[in-house]
Formats: structure tokens, sequence, C-alpha cells
């Protein structure tokens, strides 16, 4: 029911706690940049960098980004642990605001390192629980409540309470996430309880708000409301509209929720449609003056169900018409920055090879001038000897070449491989229809736990083998395997009109495939993988990641509603999208679902695959 996402606070930079309303004013950056030229190159403008880099993290990235360069550059040119460490965890943070998970981490835990080896645990433990908040967006929950523990284990021990509270309230979110309720309680209770009595009003607001979603979650909607009212009037009392609409959203779809519960000519229920209409209409307003356009949509589709319930339909109709054109916008905008980020990144990487290059040429001109006339009177001399040798060791390189070759071929679409050989590089491509194929392994986890590793590694070894076989039959390109899911594309990197045939026609013979394995499991007494299967339709843009380990990718909205797609289907079961329906419907028999509801994405509609 609640589409707010959680917002998980980092602490970063001098460790004040990282959140939106705590955002610093740019009195406080030109009052900082004007003391910087008059500094001596010590400590103090160390400090003075990693603040103004900071400060700047909301309201300029890239001047964040270079000031913290700076401040790093100085540390190391000191020698100082603590410089050192604080730069990293703010260039890290600005990764992790740009998205780029992995730049992220390398920068986190090298500042950890510094902190660790210095015995400096208190910064320690932020850092460990900066490196939490990077694994939750990646889904990797476990990972993200292991470091969140190591940060609670050293400051429970340094009695610092402060971030005893931070931590215990991103341990809140995992927890909401995973849809484990009593825990998220629990620790936020926990949180709120600190964050009082350290006075901080507006952590206590975002506990408060949290819970409230955990609460309605579990259908608890008395204390729900009652928490999300209280941090509204903190929000509201700290002039923090941001958060204040994203409460108030959340209270709307509560009230929402209620009224459906109540008879529908009750006056109760017309009560509870009006004070959820309320709250909606000025979460709105906030929301619109902010362009927030993320919250936006989800009011108007929160509005567009008040006013189904209360049978205006001319007004639902108005409300869902402003929520398709702001996720129109959000989705074009997200293609664009994702093309642009990737020629961006592309662009900068050819100039940095180029300009090594340049550099290379310079230092090695002289030593050619001179080590060429040696080498070659050290050739002459070893000529002759080596002839036979020389063919065999020719030999052994045309085998090797064309082992490498296989390899590159095995891991990149030939066509990517092509250019990379000739280019140094391959270019991030936009295409505009493609079909995303997800599976997953229906109670993985429990099937897991009664296999050694060398049985469950063998087992899923002979699925994706076939899975791979099946791909390569219907001219489907396998993206990559993240645990035991498995993830292709059609129409791409060869663009053609078939991929939504194509990736169907795979599906059901992965689906076949498994559904045979299934019963020779259960012949022999074993316990068997299910699957369920999501397929997508719409525009992704692919390209490689990565500089040591190639690997070729593929995002956008798409993928992340192919995703949707099979965490909404049921075991056994090809679930398909509108979009895709439109393309298969001449060719495959499906059965409408109806509009289903899937995580961050509002309703879809939803088709299964009938043979």
């Amino acid at each position: 029911m609640i589409t707010r996402i959680l917002i998980t606070c980092a602490i970063a930079s001098a460790f004040p706690l990282l959140c939106p309303a705590q955002k610093q004013g740019e009195a406080l950056i030109d009052s900082l940049q004007a003391e910087l030229p008059m500094m001596k190159e010590d400590t103090n403008k160390v400090t003075m960098l990693g603040d103004i880099a900071f400060n700047y993290l909301y309201s300029d990235p890239e001047k964040s980004l270079k000031y913290a360069n700076e401040c790093l550059d100085l540390a190391i040119k000191l020698n100082w642990p603590k410089g050192i460490g604080k730069a990293q965890n703010t260039i890290g943070t600005y990764y992790k605001f740009e998205s780029n998970y992995t730049a992220a981490l390398k920068h986190y835990y090298k500042a950890l390192n510094v902190f660790e080896k210095n015995h400096m645990m208190k910064e320690a433990s932020i850092l460990h629980m900066n490196i939490g908040t990077v694994y939750r967006p990646l889904e990797e929950y476990q990972m993200a409540l292991d470091q969140y523990d190591k940060a609670l284990k050293i400051a429970r021990k340094n009695k610092d309470k402060k971030t005893e509270a931070q931590v215990l309230g991103n341990k809140g979110v995992i927890y909401f996430e995973t849809k484990q309720f009593e825990k998220q309680q629990l620790v936020s209770l926990e949180a709120l309880k600190l964050f009082r009595e350290l006075g901080d009003r507006n952590n206590e607001a975002w506990i408060l708000s949290n819970l409230g979603d955990g609460y309605a979650e579990s259908k608890d909607f008395k204390n729900g409301i009652r928490a999300h009212e209280t941090s509204i009037n903190i929000y509201e009392e700290l002039n923090n509209q941001a958060f204040k609409a994203t409460s108030l959203l959340s209270l709307g779809q509560m009230y929402s929720e209620l009224a459906k519960s109540e008879p529908e000519t009750s006056e109760s229920r017309k009560e509870l449609l009006k004070k959820a209409i309320r709250n909606l209409k000025e979460a709105e307003d906030i929301l619109d003056k902010l362009n927030d356009l993320d919250y936006l949509k989800e009011v108007y589709l929160a509005e567009t169900n008040v006013y189904e319930l209360l049978n205006n339909h001319s007004l639902a109709l108005d409300a869902f018409k402003k929520y398709a054109s702001i996720q129109r916008k959000l989705n074009k905008k997200e293609t664009r920055e994702q093309v642009a980020d990737l020629e961006k990144k592309r662009e900068t990487e050819v100039h940095r090879r180029e300009v090594e290059i340049e550099q290379l040429k310079k230092r090695t001109e002289f030593i050619y001038l001179v080590g060429g006339i040696i080498l070659l009177l050290v050739v002459i001399g070893f000529i002759v000897s080596n002839n036979l040798r020389q063919r065999k060791l020719n030999g052994l390189l045309t085998v090797e070449k064309q082992k490498s070759e296989d390899l590159l071929h095995n891991i990149l679409p030939e066509e990517v491989a092509s250019e990379l050989k000739m280019k140094g590089s391959a270019d991030a491509q936009l295409f505009n229809n493609v079909t995303v194929l997800f599976t997953d392994f229906v109670g993985f986890t429990t099937i897991a736990e009664q296999m050694s590793p060398k049985e469950l590694v063998a087992e899923i070894d002979e699925c994706f083998r076939e899975f791979d076989r099946i791909m390569d039959k219907f001219g489907v390109e396998k993206i990559k395997t993240i645990g035991d899911a498995y993830m292709a594309a059609g129409g791409l990197p060869i663009e053609n009109t078939t991929h939504a045939i194509d990736v169907l026609n795979a599906a059901i013979e992965i689906k076949n495939f498994i559904n045979e394995l299934a019963i020779k499991k259960e012949a022999n007494g074993l316990v068997p993988f299910r699957i369920r299967i999501g397929i997508h339709s719409g525009p992704v843009v692919a390209g490689i990641v990565g500089v040591k380990k190639f690997a070729y990718d593929i995002w956008g909205d798409t993928v992340n509603t192919a995703s949707r797609m099979e965490s909404s289907g049921e075991e056994g079961k090809i679930n398909i999208s509108g979009e895709t329906y439109e393309l298969v419907k001449e060719h495959i028999s499906c059965s409408y679902r109806g509009k289903i509801p899937a995580k961050n994405k509002g309703e879809i509609h939803m088709y299964f695959v009938e043979e």
C-alpha cells in the first residue's frame, strides 16, 4: 500500500548526519570559501576543504567532488590519516548519490581501511554504516545488516549514542523492505528513544515516519496514523516541507485503506476519504512547488484511487492523466540521463587513454633510440639459433590468441567484442524496442539448506547451462546471472522485430524444462526447483561496464519493470506486461490478470501466458 521509499540516512564528511533536511546554506559555503585562500597548507585547510565538499553535496555535486579530491590530495601530501579517510568518505558519498555503487564502495572501503589501521574506531563505525547504506539499494540486505551490526557493536562500545541511533534507524529500513515489520518496530522504537534523548528532532521525525509506514503495512492503521501525524508536526516545526509531504502522502494512503473496510454508503467511509484527499492535496501543493516529480506522481496515483472509491470517475481520470504524464516524463528523463552518463564516461575514458598513450610515447622515444641499437645487436646474435624456438612460440601464441578470442566472445556479444577489439572501447547504445526476461527459483533458500554446496552448485549449473542453450536457440542474448536469478534480453545487440516472440518462446521452453526436471526429482524423492518468469518490453541502454572484468549489461526502467513482472508472478507461470502482450497477442494465447500492484511501479496490466 505505502508507495513511499523509506530513506536511509548516512554520516559523511566531518560526520554530521547526512539527511536532506540538514542541507547547508550557500552563505556557509561562501564564508568557508572566503577563508580558503588565506589558509596555510596544513590540517586545518584539509578540514576546511572537506567541509566545503560536504556542504556542496546537495547544491552542486560536481563541485563537491572537486573539493573532496583537493582535500584528499592535500591530506596525502601531509600524510594525515584522518583527513585522507574523511576525503575518501565524502567521495564515496558523492558516488552513492550518483548511484555509482561500485565506485562508492571502493572509496568507502579505502576510508575504512585508513580508520581501522589508525585505530580510529568511532570513524570506522560510521564507515561500516555508510557501506551498509550502499548495499541496501543493491538489495544485498544481509550484507547491509552485517555492516550495520559491526557499526552498532563499535558505537555501543564507545557509548556513541548518535551513531547507535542512526544505525538502528537504518536497520529498521532494511527490515521494512524485507517485510520483517516486528523487527522494524523494535529497532525503530529503540532508535526513537535515543534520538529523543539527544534532542534530535529531525531524526525523531524520520523514525516516526518510517514507523508509520511499517505499522500501515501491518494493518495497524491507528498507530500508523498517530506516528505520521507526530512526524508531520515536527517537520512543520522544522520547516522541512519535503519530508512533511512524504508523510502526508502516507497518511492519505492510510485513510484511503481504512475507508475500504467501512460500508460503501456509511458516513464514516466518506469522512475517512475526505481526510485522505485533504492530506493528499496538501502533499500535492508542496511537491508541486518543489518540483519533486517522483513523489508527485505517487500522490496523483493515490488521489486516483480515492476518487474511484468516492465514485467520482471524472476526477479520478484527471488525477490518473497527471500521474501518467509525469511517469512518461520520468521514463524519458531517465533514459536520456543514462545515455548521457554512459557517453560521458566513455569519452572520459577515451581521453584518458589518449593522454596516457601520448605520455608513454614521449617517455619511450629516447629509450627506443638508444635501446634499439643494443637490441638489434642482441637479436642478430640470437636470430639463427632461435628460429626453431620462435616457430614453436608463434604456434603457442596463435593457440593462446584463439583462446583469448573464444573467451572474449563467451563474455560479450560478438558485435560488441569486435568493436572492443577494433577501438579499445565499445559505445553505449539506446535500443528502443527490447524484451527483457527475468527468472527466479521459488523458495531457493529453503531448498538450498537441504543440499550440500557441491550439490547446489551442480543443480544451478545444470539449469543455467540449459537456459544458455535455449537462449542460443531462439537468438536471445544472455545478460547475466544474479545468485539464482537469470536475466536475458531479445532485440539486442542487433535490433529485430521478433524480440518479444523470441523471448516468449525461450521462456516457454525454460518453463517446460524446469517442469520435466521437477518430475524426475520428485520421482527420486528429491525437492525440485520451481520457477517464476517475468517479461516486459520497452527501451533500454546497453553497453560494457568495468575496465578490468568486462561485462555487457543493460539499464533502464524496462529492466526494473521486467524484474517486477517476475516478483509479481506465480510459481510455474510466465507473467508478462501489457506492453509485451501487445507485441505477442496475435501469436500466443494469454489470460488477463488485471491491474496488479508492483513494488515502486504502481499498478501494471499483467497477463499469464497460456500454452
